[in-house]
């Protein structure tokens, strides 16, 4: 999922906000899921 991504971004190239907001997206989504697996009683 992570590898799709970066090659999306590398091979497509945008605007640069663009791609710090999908960035920051992302970040967020994968630290959001291991938050849920390290402490599932918070969720």
């Amino acid at each position: 999922m992570s590898e799709q991504v970066s090659a999306f971004l590398i091979f497509n190239p945008s605007t640069g906000m663009e791609t710090i907001l999908l960035s920051l997206t992302a970040l967020f989504l994968f630290l959001y899921l291991i938050t849920a697996m390290v402490w599932p009683e918070k969720f």
